[in-house]
């Protein structure tokens, strides 16, 4: 990943782990990065990282689905935020591998619902390294193992970009999901690897070089990993749109 000049020279999209990120940083990134593509000055990126505790609510979700009000939860350490992906009330957090891939639906070669479908695949393979079998269930956006959901998986789309993405539970407390219905769902649960696996759960660092490659697998396409500490000062702020 090099400028030359004012543009920014990459082969195609890159791939970054960032750690823990509160959510509006992400979220501001993934909106810088999306104007960058838009413009033609990047070619996308694949996010992954965690946040620390955080209820989101999707431009169709319903108030009444958190169990506790944003006062009681910002009580317990959590943020409250209404954003423009699809779906209902969900949580992130600790030992939750989240993923935002920001890229061209045109450049994929690939409509909305087939693009949402391919992420599941990512993480249906990548699970099934350690012998986890889920479902994808396109009503009820996400994988289930039997009657819980184990990703989670809400998208936007933008002038043909993408953002937002999935939720894998890793080792996530999941007694948070106890302060909201989970997806706007009742009578389903919620499961984690390590809920499944115990002490055979994977390192998050194992998992994230998994979800690379599989994402490449998946899609068809070659992701540059990218060592750079500040995304941001690597994204092209001319030109936005």
């Amino acid at each position: 990943m090099t400028f030359r000049g004012n543009v920014l020279a990459m082969v195609g999209p890159v791939y970054h782990w960032l750690g823990e990120v509160p959510y509006e940083e992400a979220l501001a990134l993934q909106l810088q990065l999306r104007q960058a593509v838009l413009s033609g000055m990047h070619p996308g990126a694949l996010l992954l990282l965690t946040h620390p505790p955080t209820v989101t609510i999707g431009r169709h979700g319903k108030l009444e689905n958190l169990l506790l009000d944003t006062d009681r939860l910002a009580e317990r350490g959590a943020t409250v935020h209404r954003i423009e992906r699809g779906g209902d009330v969900t949580f992130h957090g600790p030992g939750q591998i989240v993923g935002y891939p920001i890229m061209s639906l045109h450049g994929l070669k690939l409509g909305v619902q087939r693009y949402a479908q391919s992420l599941a695949t990512v993480l249906q393979r990548v699970i099934a390294n350690w012998g986890i079998e889920a479902k994808w269930d396109g009503l009820t956006p996400g994988l289930w193992v039997g009657n819980d959901k184990i990703a989670a998986l809400g998208i936007h789309v933008h002038r043909g970009v993408t953002t937002h993405g999935f939720a894998l539970n890793v080792n996530t407390d999941l007694s948070w999901f106890d302060t909201i219905v989970p997806c706007g769902l009742v009578n389903k649960g919620v499961t984690s690897m390590a809920n499944i696996l115990g002490s055979k759960c994977p390192e998050f660092s194992e998992l994230t070089a998994c979800i690379h490659s599989e994402f490449e697998t998946v899609f068809g396409i070659q992701i540059e990993f990218s060592q750079e500490s500040d995304v941001s000062n690597s994204v092209p702020k001319e030109g936005n749109i």
